[in-house]
């Protein structure tokens, strides 16, 4: 008997894919979608950052899925190699326009088509995830895409999202005149026990279950292994019900969450 028969979920808990609607709503979800409307709205710049883990993807979909879809159209990339060239040509592929080329060549088509995006009306947002891998070359190139203003309007909304090296780069000299693009910045930080506890009560919910299926000082012992990062909880959550119910335990114990976590990679 699985571990989800074991004690009856409904479906898998503490998944990283979960419904807009099913999100835990924390105070920094909410302060994040708040900053990101903003830079939406006005067509500005801004920069999320927080560690591995700490749901940054995830904000970014809560926030995204915020905003009357017909009006915007997301172009969301993940920095690979960090030079520009690469940059450029996995914008290109989003967009739909798969090119080869000089930079200069590349650059001009992404003009081109976020301008053909803005004519319809639709607000463009470039949302550019671990952007800390980013070289500094690209740092000092990538403020030009703010430049090509239609009748001295924003075309263009960008936000940045990376691990908390990302400001270190951006405080670069050759990285200024991006830097001062940036009009809202929020860094996401890892939760409290109690932030913790309830986190671990709303999965278990969600997913069918009684949110008490974990002792008092198991929550309290994954809080303290996980640091707070939400990825890490949903590690050692997971494992702890596996060794439970290899144990044929109905609750899940210190001892669970010990055994769970000695078999992850845990940084925080």
């Amino acid at each position: 008997m699985d571990y989800l028969t074991h004690f009856g979920f409904a479906k898998k808990p503490f998944g990283s894919e979960l419904k807009i609607d099913e999100l835990l709503q924390t105070q920094q979800l909410l302060e994040w979608r708040s900053r990101f409307n903003y830079v939406a709205t006005h067509r500005l710049w801004g920069v999320l950052t927080g560690e591995v883990g700490a749901g940054k993807s995830t904000a970014i979909r809560f926030a995204l899925e915020s905003l009357p879809h017909p009006e915007y159209r997301p172009i969301v990339v993940t920095a690979g190699t960090g030079s520009i060239l690469e940059m450029y040509r996995r914008i290109l592929m989003t967009l739909g326009v798969p090119l080869t080329g000089s930079r200069a060549k590349m650059y001009q088509a992404i003009v081109y088509n976020i301008k053909e995006i803005a004519v319809q009306k639709i607000t463009p947002i470039l949302i550019i995830d671990e952007a800390s891998l980013l070289a500094l070359d690209a740092f000092r190139e990538l403020h030009t895409l703010a430049q090509f203003d239609c009748d001295s309007k924003p075309t263009l909304a960008v936000i940045l999202a990376g691990q908390e090296d990302l400001i270190d780069k951006l405080t670069y000299p050759t990285s200024r005149p991006l830097a001062s693009r940036i009009t809202a910045r929020m860094h996401m930080t890892a939760g409290t026990e109690n932030d913790s506890v309830e986190y671990i009560g709303h999965h278990l919910k969600i997913a069918g279950v009684r949110s008490t299926l974990f002792e008092p000082q198991a929550m309290t012992a994954t809080h303290q292994v996980s640091g707070g990062i939400l990825r890490n909880i949903n590690n050692i959550a997971r494992g702890a019900l596996i060794t439970a119910a290899a144990q044929k335990r109905q609750i899940v114990t210190v001892e669970d969450v010990r055994v769970a976590s000695t078999e992850l990679f845990l940084q925080h």
